[in-house]
């Protein structure tokens, strides 16, 4: 019984030890709270001990990785490495006053219907997609908002290419421009295009994480707006 009992004495030493031992190094156990190791039920390097009022006593080392404790059994390597950070500009997702939130800028015909598409994010300048739409577009007039009237992004590139624009001066201008106001009234088109694209729940508030899957959701609705 007493030798029996040194075992116990001796084994139980070396875990409360803060020499591991050959067959413990390169983890560590538990002590206290302050200490910061950790044990957990399971197997050491055998069997447990029995003690002598029939309880059981078993340890499992546990795997450190970096400066944090893992409760995980040693089934491998645990990486601590940092993913890959994600752009939210890359998915056309931007911070306005309203939140998170995308614009969809859009070019349409003389009837309505849509011809291109460029996402944003909901804090971008409309001029930003006249950059991408404009050098595309085949038609001889431009019918746009204030928001538009710029003289090296949208006029002169108008000019330049034979383009006649139709555009409201800002009232900020020290020289006010003269524009076709009876033209201007057909502008309304693109507001009722962008009406029938709301009517569909995933556009309006954006189903899909990623502006490729969003895009092709527009078209899709886009073409539903054609046939009809």
């Amino acid at each position: 019984m007493s030798e029996q009992r040194q075992r116990i004495i001796d084994y139980l030493s070396r875990l409360f030890s803060t020499d591991t031992g050959p067959e413990f190094r390169g983890v560590i156990f538990r002590r206290d709270l302050a200490t910061g190791r950790t044990f957990t039920r399971g197997s050491a390097a055998g069997p447990g001990v029995v003690c002598g009022n029939g309880c059981s006593i078993a340890w499992q080392p546990m795997r450190i990785t970096n400066t944090r404790c893992s409760t995980a059994p040693l089934s491998g390597r645990i990486s601590t490495a940092p993913g890959r950070q994600k752009k939210a500009d890359e998915q056309a997702i931007g911070r306005s006053r309203g939140g998170l939130s995308t614009k969809i800028h859009a070019l349409v015909d003389a009837l309505g219907n849509p011809l291109a598409f460029h996402l944003t994010g909901g804090q971008a300048h409309d001029l930003d997609g006249a950059d991408v739409l404009l050098p595309g577009m085949t038609a001889d007039t431009l019918l746009a908002d204030k928001a538009y009237d710029a003289d090296e992004r949208v006029l002169k590139r108008l000019e330049e290419a034979g383009k006649t624009a139709v555009i409201p001066p800002k009232a900020n201008r020290i020289d006010p421009r003269d524009y076709d106001k009876d033209t201007y009234k057909a502008r309304h088109l693109i507001e009722n295009f962008f009406c029938k694209l709301k009517l569909y729940r995933a556009i309006a508030t954006r189903y899909d994480k990623t502006a490729r899957n969003f895009l092709a959701a527009i078209h899709l609705a886009a073409a539903i707006v054609w046939l009809n």
